[in-house]
């Protein structure tokens, strides 16, 4: 029978061989043949560890996220009063309203040093002037309408982060909808309800799709939709999309009063039939073979739901639907699951252009590099990543050379190192090659990261009550990307009033 003091001289015996062993190991680790054991620091349990997880305050950031909101709503109460004595003083409104060249416009900021805030390449704000003069001629012209593009990976997937931003900016500015959406999605959304029949397929440029086509016709969402019917000889076979306006979206999406297909390559023949609340409204005829095409229906109010059905024996390539009304600022969720945020320069430019023109798109926000970080191996490799993601930031200016960019840089991001949860270690160095990447291009930087609280933050968001993050160390709960959006659109929203008191003088 083993006694107690048998097994405390075994464990005795065990800690000292582990101790001997890691002292005269030279790279604290032995192998075996094909395997390796990796020895633990003896002394690790007995000594202070200045780089032992510290986890972010998580209370500290909900109560300045509270303080800047207060701030911020009074200072656009004192601003938006100077602005109405402004022009009653010099009765210079209609002066005010005139559309100006961004690019001549020259004001003084002081210096920023909060790294939470917007950042800007040598802290000069003109990198935003081309969407925040936009924004001005919306508030006080009403008489306009243009979008923001929000490219992502799975991160905001379902809307998160998109739709909060684009309630705050319709609420503030104007618009009514929910904007862009991939007529067969990959996730659902939090606005709109898309169903559909089994005859169709989705094509990703993304992702790890094997049977990709040989063309590089993938419109602005990097991906598009193609049916093949059952049995293309039977004229009463239809492959459908159903559309339904989400009961749980935002008020200011919910409402919508006219609908767009972006749509090419039709074959002759091609017919689109569309119903509204199951009654048929259109039989339209598609243009043939074009790099680009767009129905716009306009309705006389919201529907609870719309179908679009096609039965032609060849499929168009369908790219997108938009759902809008009228006037207003338009952002449109572009999640791209898997995606590094490198693939833009492998589409169709010319499509591409196409659909942006007719959107008439102000602003791209750019929110990558989360599927990259775990594949990073070093230094080099980070920033190889981020001359990659200059390039791609180079294409888009190329397309839209008076758009203005803005790069949301990783979040924190938690991966076991010694079997300790903690930040990835090339986190920062990916983040850095990011916003380096920004800055070459004018394009604003955001960094998700410091807001979060900086290293080990993803800890913290994940042990909050409730949780502010999944329990994979890596995507936002539903709260935490609320957060996120309301830190983004206070730095955003605090940057435009800036521009438009600058403006005003």
């Amino acid at each position: 029978m083993i006694k107690p003091h048998q097994i405390l001289l075994f464990l005795l015996s065990l800690f000292a061989a582990i101790t001997l062993l890691y002292f005269v190991s030279p790279q604290d680790k032995i192998t075996i043949g094909e395997l390796t054991l990796k020895l633990p620091d003896p002394t690790k349990p007995f000594l202070p560890d200045s780089n032992a997880v510290k986890k972010a305050n998580v209370d500290s950031l909900l109560l300045k996220l509270k303080e800047d909101s207060i701030r911020l709503a009074e200072k656009r109460k004192q601003d938006s009063i100077l602005f109405v004595q402004k022009q009653r003083k010099d009765s210079l409104l209609k002066d005010s309203l005139q559309k100006v060249n961004t690019a001549t416009l020259s004001f003084t900021y002081e210096n920023r040093t909060d790294n939470k805030r917007l950042q800007y390449a040598d802290n000069k704000r003109k990198a935003l002037q081309t969407f925040f003069e936009s924004l001005y001629q919306l508030k006080y012209n009403k008489n306009t309408k243009f979008h923001a593009l929000h490219y992502g990976d799975s991160q905001i997937e379902g809307e998160r982060i998109t739709a909060f931003v684009r309630h705050r900016l319709q609420k503030e500015f104007g618009g009514r909808g929910p904007g862009l959406y991939s007529p067969v999605p990959l996730a659902n959304s939090l606005s709109m309800k898309i169903v559909f029949s089994d005859q169709w397929k989705r094509y990703a440029l993304y992702g790890n799709q094997k049977d990709k086509p040989e063309h590089n016709r993938y419109g602005i969402l990097a991906s598009f939709a193609q049916y093949q019917l059952h049995d293309p000889l039977d004229s009463t076979e239809f492959a459908w999309i159903e559309f339904e306006p989400n009961k749980i979206a935002y008020s200011t999406s919910k409402e919508f009063s006219n609908f767009t297909l972006y749509y090419g390559m039709a074959q002759p023949n091609t017919y689109l039939h569309l119903s509204v609340d199951d009654e048929q409204k259109k039989k339209v005829l598609l243009e043939e073979n074009t790099l680009g095409s767009a129905f716009k229906y306009k309705l006389n109010q919201t529907p609870e739901k719309m179908k679009i059905a096609f039965n032609a024996p060849v499929s168009p390539e369908l790219y997108a639907v938009s759902f809008e009304s009228n006037t207003g600022v338009y952002v449109d969720n572009i999640p791209m699951r898997g995606s590094s945020g490198t693939i833009f320069s492998k589409m169709n430019h010319s499509l591409m252009k196409n659909i942006y023109d007719d959107l008439n798109v102000k602003l791209l926000i750019m929110e990558y590099g989360g599927n990259t970080i775990p594949y990073i191996k070093d230094s080099a490799q980070a920033y190889q990543y981020g001359r990659w993601f200059s390039s791609q930031l180079r294409k888009l200016k190329k397309i839209l050379p008076d758009v203005s960019i803005i790069v949301i840089g990783p979040g924190d991001m938690s991966t076991k190192v010694d079997g300790e949860l903690q930040t990835y270690p090339l986190l920062e160095v990916v983040r850095d090659a990011m916003k380096k990447a920004a800055f070459e291009n004018d394009a604003a930087f955001f960094d998700m990261y410091e807001v979060m609280g900086g290293k080990n933050a993803m800890i913290s968001w994940v042990e909050a009550e409730p949780p502010l993050a999944a329990t994979d160390y890596i995507h936002f709960s539903g709260k935490g990307a609320k957060i996120i959006a309301e830190y983004f659109y206070q730095s955003l929203i605090e940057d435009y009033y800036e521009y438009e008191s600058k403006r005003n003088k």
